[in-house]
């Protein structure tokens, strides 16, 4: 049970993060300009290689690492971590598609395709982190350290 509130609270972080970084950079949306009307921020950057990723696929990155995890603590699937995978990663290319088709609002990106694929796998490697570090504590436990 802690297991899922700690994966809650991380993913609620990293949504927040990728609201922020969304906010920031895409000032152009209407979020955005409602945003920094109440809040007034005026952040510039260079447009280095690195700023022009994040500002393109950061939030999303965020975001679907933040859904896989959310996914993780609901379902909580035990072994089975790359149905984890497929699952998330499908919606993000149904997703896509809905925007291919104009079913939803916004442009078809392959790029995006692959952040959600990243963002999936970076979720795994978080649960499989925790899980590998309870199992080392457990047998520090179970030894009487």
């Amino acid at each position: 049970m802690k297991r899922k509130w700690i994966l809650l609270v991380i993913s609620t972080v990293l949504l927040v993060l990728g609201l922020l970084l969304y906010l920031l950079f895409n000032r152009e949306a209407f979020i955005s300009r409602v945003f920094l009307e109440i809040i007034p921020i005026h952040i510039s950057f260079n447009d280095s290689f690195g700023i022009r990723i994040l500002r393109g696929f950061g939030a999303d990155f965020l975001w679907s690492v933040s859904f896989a995890l959310i996914v993780q603590a609901i379902v909580w699937i035990e072994k089975k971590k790359t149905g984890l995978l497929v699952f998330c990663s499908l919606l993000g290319i149904v997703y896509e598609l809905m925007q291919c088709f104009g079913i939803t609002p916004g442009t078809a990106d392959i790029v995006d395709v692959i952040v959600y694929i990243l963002g999936s796998l970076f979720a795994i490697l978080i649960i499989l982190g925790g899980k590998l570090y309870e199992e080392k504590s457990d047998v520090s436990v179970n030894n009487g350290y």
